[in-house]
């Protein structure tokens, strides 16, 4: 847990350079003259925010990190802002999983596959029929993901509207819904064929 109250001695201004980016996309930073020791937390946000990449030079108010950090990062900054570019030359290190490999489908060629997919009956929802055609599940924070998931929604739906799917609808209480099922066997939307998925 972090302490949001310092005594003024536990603030300090000092230059930072960032020297390495978390998973996240967190930065650490240490002392650029050497005033201090140990590295310093930069959150998420800030890093993202200013595009930190190593070897960036901030100026940043840092203090003492929670108790739970302190013996690995003593430090973390609760303000930044930039001062001046990198003292020296340095290559992006980013630890991140690479991106995704990507099937590039056409509308009309993924509407052909949900056709042959969903063709047998089977119960199906958005998620399941990403998954499917595009073996993987679908990250939903991810830009390129979210706009399948809308394709093959409207699609599905569209499917609906011309009479070759049927869909069913869960409820929440503020009649909001929360889970759509499609099939082209109006029998397996009963409530008893899918109510245990």
């Amino acid at each position: 847990m972090f302490n949001t109250t310092f005594k003024p001695s536990d603030v300090r201004d000092e230059e930072l350079v960032v020297h390495g980016m978390g998973i996240s996309g967190t930065a650490f930073a240490r002392s650029l003259n050497g005033t201090f020791e140990g590295q310093v937390f930069i959150g998420q946000s800030v890093a993202l925010q200013f595009n930190m990449l190593p070897g960036d030079v901030v100026r940043a108010r840092i203090v003492p990190n929670g108790e739970d950090y302190k013996d690995r990062v003593p430090w973390r900054a609760i303000y930044v802002y930039p001062t001046k570019a990198a003292p020296f030359p340095s290559k992006p290190v980013v630890y991140a999983p690479p991106p995704p490999k990507r099937k590039e489908l056409t509308d009309d060629e993924l509407r052909k596959k949900i056709e042959d997919l969903t063709g047998d009956g089977s119960v199906w929802t958005t998620r399941d029929v990403f998954t499917e055609i595009f073996e993987r599940e679908p990250d939903y924070k991810d830009e390129w993901d979210h706009r399948k998931i809308s394709t093959i929604g409207n699609i599905l739906r569209q499917m609906c509207g011309a009479k070759k799917m049927y869909r069913a609808e869960i409820f929440t209480h503020t009649d909001v819904a929360y889970k759509v099922y499609f099939s082209t066997d109006i029998e397996e939307l009963k409530p008893d064929a899918y109510a245990d998925r």
